[in-house]
């Protein structure tokens, strides 16, 4: 599903529009959004902005191992815009360097598993960290 935040532009056919930053969280959520396009400012920003999405996106990758989605910006506020845009490139960083942490992670975990924790592995070594096979 591709999801357009916006409170005035013309929803682009195809999209599912949404009017408030936790309308757009709730489907990110769910695990059906497959492109999100934001605008900052929906009218109200007591109620919340576009850069609220980014934020949540941003946290949900750090503290859940959520996947994120496509993200644009469609904003005609230039500074929030950037501001966005500089939110968007964070996610995407972040998330690669949890994708790689991941992969260092099943390297040295199948390192670990060849190496240590297999029936030919000697006596000495298995006695000094204490491994036991059963």
């Amino acid at each position: 599903m591709k999801v357009y935040l916006d409170d005035e532009r013309q929803t682009p056919d195809g999209w599912h529009r949404v009017y408030w930053p936790e309308d757009a969280i709730t489907l990110l959520k769910q695990g059906i959004v497959t492109e999100i396009s934001l605008d900052h400012d929906l009218g109200d920003d007591e109620h919340g902005t576009g850069y609220d999405v980014i934020l949540w996106i941003e946290e949900a990758v750090a503290t859940q191992g959520f996947q994120p989605t496509l993200i644009r910006v469609h904003s005609a506020n230039s500074s929030t815009s950037q501001k966005m845009e500089f939110g968007i490139t964070n996610i995407k960083r972040l998330s690669m360097l949890i994708e790689l942490g991941h992969a260092l992670l099943l390297r040295k975990l199948s390192y670990i598993y060849n190496n240590v924790y297999s029936k030919n592995c000697c006596y000495s070594y298995r006695k000094r960290y204490q491994l036991s096979f059963v």
